[in-house]
Order: C-alpha cells, then sequence, then structure tokens
C-alpha cells in the first residue's frame, strides 16, 4: 500500500474519495493535502477517515474547510485517528459555524470527560445539524453525565447516539435519560451497550421511554441489567407512546423470570420486530412464553436466542418455530 501522505492531491478528488481514505495509512503530514483535495471538490459530501492515523494536528487545516460556506459535507467520519481532548476545541468551532454535517463519528479516539467537555461547550455557541453522534470507546466516564445531558438538550435535532463502551454507570446515564426526557427527544436509535449501568437507572429510563414517541431502536448488550433491571424498564416498554421495534440485551443477566416479564409486556405489541436475548441464563422453562411470543407476533423478524442454557430438546423444539419471515437464532 501507498503511504497516505504520498497520495496525489487528484487521486483523493475521485468519487470514490471517502471510501478510499479509509484505513489509507494517512499521518498528520497529511492534513494540508487534504484540505487541498477538499477545497477543490466542495461538491464532497461524504468523507469517510476512519482508521488512520491524522492525530489532533492532522485536522486543522480540515477544521478550516468546515468552516467554510462553500462545504459540503454532510457525513464525517473520523474513528480511530489517535484524537485526543487536544483536537476538540478546534472540531466544536468548526461544527459551530458549520451547517451541513449532520454525521459525525468519533469512535475509538480517547477524547475523555475533558475533551467532551471541550467539544460542547464550542458546539453549542450556535445550534448544529447534527443528526447522527458517535462516541463508542472514547474513554467517557460519569463525570460526563452533566455535559452529555447538556449537548443532547442544545441539540435538538439528533436521532441517533452511541455512546457504548463508556463508563458511564448508573449516575451518568441517570442523567442522560433525564436529559432526553426534559428535551421533548426525537431519538430514534440509542446505543448504549457496555456502559455499565445496573438495575439503578432503569427505573430514569423507563420514564423517558414512557416519553418518547420516537425511539425504534435499543441496545443494551452487556450490561448487568438483570431481572428487576428488566421489570423496571418493562414499565416503559409497557406505555403505548412506545414504538421500539429493535430491542437487543444480549449478556444482561437475565434469567426465566425476567425474559417472561418482558415477553408479557411484548406479546401483542405490535413494533417490535427484531428482540436479541444471547448469552443469558434462559432455560425451557421459558419456551412456552417465547412460542406464545412468536405465534402472536406476526411482525417479528429476527430473534435470537443462543448461548443460553436450554436443552437439546428445548432447542429443538423452539427451531420448529422458524416460519417464512423469522430468523431464528437457537444453540451455540
Amino acid at each position: 500500500m501507498i503511504p497516505g501522505d504520498c497520495i496525489p492531491v487528484s487521486d483523493l478528488l475521485t468519487p470514490v474519495f471517502g471510501a478510499r481514505l479509509r484505513n489509507s495509512r494517512l499521518t498528520s503530514a497529511s492534513g494540508p493535502r487534504l484540505a487541498l483535495a477538499i477545497r477543490n471538490s466542495w461538491s464532497l459530501t461524504h468523507l469517510d477517515l476512519n482508521d488512520n492515523s491524522l492525530k489532533d494536528s492532522g485536522l486543522l487545516d480540515i477544521y478550516q474547510c468546515l468552516k467554510d460556506p462553500n462545504c459540503r459535507i454532510e457525513s464525517l467520519k473520523l474513528e480511530s485517528n489517535d484524537l485526543t481532548e487536544g483536537c476538540c476545541m478546534e472540531l466544536g468551532s468548526a461544527l459551530a459555524e458549520n451547517q451541513t454535517v449532520k454525521e459525525l463519528s468519533l469512535n475509538f479516539n480517547p477524547l475523555g470527560d475533558s475533551g467532551l467537555e471541550l467539544l460542547q461547550r464550542t458546539m453549542r455557541k450556535r445550534s448544529c445539524k447534527l443528526h447522527t453522534l458517535r462516541l463508542n470507546s472514547t474513554n467517557l466516564t460519569e463525570c460526563s453525565g452533566p455535559v452529555l445531558s447538556d449537548l443532547l438538550e442544545n441539540n435538538p435535532t439528533l436521532r441517533n447516539i452511541d455512546l457504548s463502551s463508556n463508563e458511564l454507570k448508573d449516575e451518568g446515564a441517570r442523567l442522560v435519560f433525564q436529559a432526553l426526557e426534559k428535551s421533548d427527544s426525537q431519538l430514534e436509535a440509542f446505543w448504549l451497550q457496555d456502559v455499565s449501568v445496573t438495575q439503578e437507572s432503569c427505573e430514569a429510563f423507563a420514564s423517558f421511554l414512557r416519553a418518547n414517541k420516537t425511539l425504534t431502536s435499543l441496545h443494551l448488550k452487556e450490561n448487568r441489567l438483570g431481572d428487576e433491571g428488566l421489570r423496571r424498564l418493562s414499565c416503559g416498554l409497557r406505555d403505548s407512546r412506545c414504538k421500539l421495534q429493535v430491542l437487543r440485551l444480549d449478556t444482561t443477566s437475565l434469567s426465566d423470570q425476567g425474559v417472561k416479564d418482558l415477553i408479557q409486556v411484548l406479546v401483542g405489541k405490535q413494533s417490535i420486530s427484531e428482540l436479541t436475548l444471547p448469552y443469558n441464563s434462559i432455560t425451557d422453562s421459558s419456551i412456552d412464553a417465547l412460542v406464545h411470543l412468536v405465534k402472536t407476533s406476526p411482525q417479528l423478524r429476527e430473534i435470537r436466542l443462543r448461548s443460553n442454557k436450554f436443552t437439546p430438546g428445548g432447542i429443538k423444539r423452539l427451531k420448529t418455530l422458524a416460519r417464512a419471515g423469522l430468523t431464528m437464532s437457537v444453540g451455540d
């Protein structure tokens, strides 16, 4: 592969600009050349720079492009670029002036709590138009709860947010849920995988679900919710205003009781189309309830149950539920 710093500017102007620059070994020295390419192609709408090593300094010239009124970039992907809090003030300032960026991905960069605070402080000077914000694995902790609350309250256009693989814990998550409820959020997809939440934050989450009419996809994998947490969460799922379609609860410490309580809520709820429950402690005791769910939910398109504690006979029975339009994943 040719090092990114040696790629001719003319090659950067090809129609597949975004696709070609993912994992292209770009470094901080590539910044000025990238900026020149952008300025010579203002029609560019998607810029994918994932999996490079631009670092904080490599983005400085690109931020100036974002501030230019000629900029048309709608999707900006900066995942895994060794970015730190040092980039956040300039990035926030650029976003505050830019009115076209709708998708921003900063996954897998160690921004930390202080970086997020700098980003939000500068962004809020002017209402951004972000629809999607991805902050997966950015070293956030519960200390970011107030900052995330402020971000959510002041960016009403947000439709999708990914906070997965951060240490938000119950206190940070509770503040996020309260902010979403207070802001009359229009959120549609919410990723909270592996954020160290437990049953303690589920009541606040349920309150948000009762108030929300737009959320359709919820990812809670790898959190120790337990049966009690799911029972509390179900109070929100039960509300007629809740229109959830996708619910992912892999590895959430659930047993038969929690699953039965959940199914009791979901039966007859015509919105659920995908339910995932792998890596829990569900046994044959839940099969009758699962059979009832599948038979009374024609809109259900996918259900995942692998890596639980079903017997071979139970797995065989569940497999008989397979039907046209339904993907059933059972067993190891």
